[in-house]
C-alpha cells in the first residue's frame, strides 16, 4: 500500500480541522494555528464571498465586485498589498469580525483575530481611520496580544509592528521579535 504524500496528509488533516460538523471544538495546537492561517492567507477571497456580504449585509454581487475592481486576489494579497486597499481590507476585517462572535466555530478565534486587527492596521496606515470604531488604545492591545503567538509568520509579524508603532502604541516589546 503506497502512503499518501504530506501534502495530500495536511490538507487531509486541515479539512477535519476547518470541519464545523464536529460537536465539540477541538483544542489548536501552534502547528494547527500555523497551518489554518497559512490557508486562509492563501485563500481567493472569491470563495468567501457569501459570508463576507452576509457579514456587511450587503449583496453577494457587491462584494465580488469590490473584490474584482481591486484585484485582491487572497486574504494575504489584501493585507500585503504594497498600496494597501481600503475596500479590500473591510472585507477582510468583516470576515474575521464575524468568526470573532460567540458561536462561531469554523474559524479558530485566534486566527480570525490576527487577520481582524491586521486589516485595521493596515487600513489605517493608508488613511481608512474609519474601517474601524475601535479605540487606537483597543487595536494596538489587541495587536500585542497577537504578537505573543508564536505561530504568527515572521513577515505578518514586521507588518504589525510596523504598523501598531504608526498607531502611537510607542515601542512594542514582542516577545518574538528576532535580534
Amino acid at each position: 500500500m503506497k502512503s499518501p504524500s504530506s501534502e495530500h496528509s495536511s490538507n487531509a488533516i486541515l479539512r477535519v480541522l476547518l470541519d464545523s460538523a464536529l460537536p465539540e471544538p477541538c483544542a489548536w495546537s501552534t502547528d494547527d494555528l500555523r497551518a489554518v492561517l497559512a490557508h486562509m492567507l492563501a485563500t481567493p477571497l472569491r470563495l468567501e464571498v457569501l459570508p463576507i456580504a452576509t457579514a456587511l449585509g450587503v449583496p453577494a454581487d457587491q462584494v465580488a465586485s469590490i473584490i474584482n475592481q481591486y484585484g485582491c486576489d487572497t486574504f494575504g494579497t489584501a493585507l500585503n498589498a504594497a498600496t494597501p486597499n481600503a475596500e479590500a481590507l473591510r472585507l477582510v476585517k468583516a470576515f474575521a469580525k464575524s468568526f470573532l462572535q460567540p458561536g462561531q466555530q469554523d474559524l479558530p478565534k485566534d486566527v480570525a483575530r490576527v487577520l481582524y486587527v491586521a486589516s485595521i492596521l493596515r487600513a489605517r496606515k493608508c488613511g481608512a481611520r474609519d474601517v474601524s470604531s475601535l479605540p487606537n488604545a483597543d487595536v494596538t492591545r489587541e495587536a500585542r496580544r497577537v504578537l505573543t503567538y508564536d505561530w504568527l509568520p515572521h513577515d505578518l509579524r514586521a507588518l504589525i509592528r510596523q504598523c501598531i508603532s504608526l498607531e502611537g502604541g510607542g515601542s512594542m516589546s514582542d516577545p518574538q521579535q528576532e535580534s
